[in-house]
């Protein structure tokens, strides 16, 4: 604490940082927001309309960023990584590294005559590989900060020099492709991780055929052609012919519930799934058939339930089981049985996509924070809280709280709400020490 002021260490700079961070500072505490990407927004950005009220998820985000960069007591780390931290008697040395974004955040001003002429195309990350980006880009629209980022591992200049092009198009000379990472040290009194989840390798889970058949996608990538900002502009499309499909099966728990893969629930699969078959459903009718494949649908929270109902009125058909071996069929197309235990009969399915609602796992931005740290571990390998009854956002390691789905599985409501917890926790912590 310096002069009084509390200060709060945030690690990620999804929904759950960010409110942790707003929550932090809004008790008056300086804050520390650092976030591994190249912008802020996690996991929600990638998202296009949030259930049950099918809200646009930028609309709930944006303002929220812009909060965040334009708060005094805030200072944001964007594309920077906690390296090493250490404890001097009641405060935390932490080393953060910034990595070198080569585009000068107060030059930029998003014209993406660098893209233009960059001659690079890799898999987008954002996209989940539906569409590509050059080596110079923008995270995505929206994205804070408001700049291009030049990805090193692609961009040529970095392996030969051979190419300079992005910094030869810009007009406002924002780029310096010879930049360097940088070290910031800072002294604070507690800790929030909130680093988020990965999505379960569904390559692990042979059965379904992902990643060896093109028109097996995962939810997300769903969610992604879903999107007008998205791939396909908002239509959903068979990615090996790039037409729409007339049917597709949408499976529930995939790697989730499974004591060969992860045992837990991923807690969001079933309304995720339900609201991608929503939206099918709506945009197309009758002409796309859609199929809902479940052990049970966990519609557990306001308003979640009648969603549900809304989702089976508009058509959808639910199979209630999990599919045997995905195969391809001589038209083309992918074939799978399931048996349903609702009417006892052995289904097969003749289907141009299925997508599959991957189960969670903590990323690896919070398993590293752990180590860094200290926080234990639960048995499902989420970070542990030090009272499952009373205390979910503490750990057992002093000035150290937690938030989001780096604790465990949550829909966004429950992440804010932990983070909120946590930033009142982790302000009182650091004045209570004093």
């Amino acid at each position: 604490m310096s002069g009084g002021q509390p200060s709060i260490l945030v690690i990620g700079g999804g929904i759950a940082g960010i409110e942790a961070a707003l929550g932090a500072s809004a008790l008056g505490a300086k804050v520390y927001l650092v976030e591994a990407q190249p912008s802020l927004g996690g996991r929600v950005a990638q998202l296009s309309l949030l259930y049950p009220q099918l809200s646009s998820s930028l609309e709930v985000l944006a303002p929220r960023m812009e909060k965040v960069v334009s708060d005094p007591n805030i200072e944001a780390l964007v594309y920077a990584e906690v390296k090493e931290a250490s404890r001097t008697g009641d405060t935390f040395k932490v080393k953060v590294v910034k990595k070198a974004r080569h585009v000068d955040l107060s030059k930029c001003d998003l014209c993406g005559k660098c893209a233009e002429a960059c001659p690079v195309e890799v898999p987008s990350e954002f996209d989940l590989g539906l569409s590509k980006r050059k080596a110079v880009y923008l995270p995505f629209n929206g994205a804070v900060p408001k700049a291009y980022v030049v990805d090193e591992a692609s961009c040529p200049y970095f392996k030969d020099k051979s190419c300079t092009a992005c910094r030869d198009a810009c007009p406002k000379g924002a780029i310096n492709l010879d930049g360097k990472p940088s070290e910031v040290e800072v002294n604070v009194d507690a800790v929030i991780i909130a680093a988020g989840y990965d999505l379960y390798d569904l390559r692990l889970k042979r059965e379904y055929g992902f990643n060896v058949y093109s028109d097996v996608i995962t939810g997300l990538q769903l969610e992604r052609m879903l999107s007008p900002e998205g791939p396909t502009k908002g239509e959903v499309i068979v990615p090996s012919r790039g037409e729409k499909p007339r049917s597709l099966a949408i499976v529930l728990c995939a790697g989730s519930r499974d004591e060969t893969a992860l045992p837990y629930c991923c807690r969001v699969g079933c309304m995720a799934g339900l609201k991608h078959a929503y939206e099918v459903k709506k945009k197309y009718g009758a002409d796309v058939d859609v199929y809902l494949c479940f052990n049970d649908v966990r519609a557990a929270g306001k308003g979640y339930e009648e969603f549900y109902r809304e989702a089976r009125r508009n058509g959808l058909v639910m199979v209630r089981g999990q599919p045997s071996e995905v195969r391809p069929t001589p038209e083309g197309g992918l074939t799978m049985k399931v048996f349903d235990e609702a009417t006892n009969k052995l289904l097969r399915l003749n289907l141009d996509l299925i997508v599959l609602e991957a189960g969670i796992v903590p990323s690896s931005g919070c398993l590293k924070a752990a180590e860094i740290f200290g926080v234990e571990r639960s048995p499902d390998g989420f970070l542990a809280e030090a009272d499952p009854r009373l205390d979910t956002w503490s750990t057992k390691t002093p000035g150290v709280f937690i938030a989001g789905a780096c604790h465990s599985p949550k829909d966004i409501a429950e992440a804010v709400s932990q983070a909120k917890a946590a930033a009142l926790a982790a302000v009182a912590y650091a004045r209570g020490k004093h």
